[in-house]
């Protein structure tokens, strides 16, 4: 992995300057657009969160573009192989790609995609808040009692992550930070998804994951919640309580999910896409429904205001690797 002295002294000109050097986008309309099927790549693994909150919207995007809307499932390298393929689709508003704050760190740790170079954001649609869980069955019904397992057994336990550099990764490393350090093995899969079979066999003690694929888990009791990532409970989760309430000040985490398009793709064609889209999530059987889900609604920010957040991201979690030390593996 690249030193990180390196990079920071230029973060924040490039956070500035990300789009200045942009080539003119085309001014061509998109009348008769769309024409044929739009793909939708996800980069993580089907029945996942990001890929149950994109079949969602692709539904209702299908019935107002009247056409079908594909979502393709494009998993591997911790979410960076589907990013890959989407960075080399034609800019012709026929290829997006589900994207969300995972996608950002690999940015830092040197992936060969560049989440900032080599796309434009259409839409930011969602929040989707992680959860701390361990087995239904095992030993640890509080974050606290988990802690002091940790401290007292260091190197012991195990967690899974989606990959390395992914959000779960980091959520566990800023929980070590912020509750004086502690000594876990990492065990990185390709999505959120796949650390629960094992979480619920018992090869894994705990887990940082999206709520979405965690809430048939909870309810049957597989699983338990023991703390949200957000700021305030989650709805979806009422009983479960946040960091903030069990001790843990200053934390919060959450995954930012949108859509965004190959670079090159004309203006004409985001500004339609990011207003289809922001009706549907501002639609409140929509709200109600990325609630179920495990996701939080995230209407009405534009493309620029979803470039600037990335941007914003970008440096704070450039920061977060920097002082956790998390490394390319």
């Amino acid at each position: 992995m690249r030193r990180f002295a390196n990079r920071m002294s230029a973060l924040a000109l490039a956070a500035v300057g990300w789009w200045a050097s942009a080539p003119a986008f085309a001014a061509a309309s998109p009348e008769g657009y769309p024409s044929r099927p739009i793909r939708v790549i996800v980069p993580y693994p089907a029945a996942g969160g990001p890929d149950i909150v994109t079949r969602r919207v692709a539904e209702s995007l299908r019935a107002r573009l009247g056409h079908s809307v594909v979502v393709d499932n494009r998993s591997g390298a911790a979410g960076g192989l589907g990013l890959q393929i989407a960075a080399r689709a034609l800019p012709d508003g026929y290829t997006l790609a589900y994207v969300s704050a995972s996608h950002v760190a690999p940015e830092i740790l040197g992936a060969q995609t560049n989440l900032r170079r080599d796309f434009v954001p259409v839409v930011r649609m969602n929040d989707t808040p992680s959860v701390l869980v361990v087995r239904g069955n095992g030993p640890y019904k509080s974050v606290d009692g988990l802690l002091k397992d940790l401290r007292a057994r260091p190197g012991k336990l195990a967690y899974g992550s989606s990959g390395v550099g992914n959000a779960s990764h980091l959520a566990t490393g800023l929980l070590a930070s912020l509750t004086g350090g502690f000594a876990a093995t990492h065990v990185p899969y390709r999505g959120g998804i796949e650390t629960l079979p094992p979480l619920i066999d018992g090869q894994l003690d705990f887990c940082i994951v999206v709520v979405p694929v965690t809430l048939p888990h909870i309810a049957s009791g597989r699983i338990r919640a023991l703390a949200v990532t957000l700021g305030e409970r989650f709805p979806g989760l009422p009983e479960v309580p946040t960091f903030e309430e069990v001790g843990v000040k200053g934390y919060r985490f959450s995954s930012w999910g949108g859509l965004v398009a190959p670079r090159g793709v004309s203006m004409p064609i985001v500004d339609l896409l990011h207003r289809e889209i922001t009706a549907i999530v501002a639609d409140a059987q929509t709200r109600e429904t990325l609630i179920k889900l495990g996701s939080v609604a995230y209407p009405g920010a534009s493309p620029d205001v979803f470039k600037a957040m990335i941007d914003d991201d970008y440096i704070r979690l450039a920061k977060v690797v920097r002082d956790l030390g998390l490394k390319a593996e």
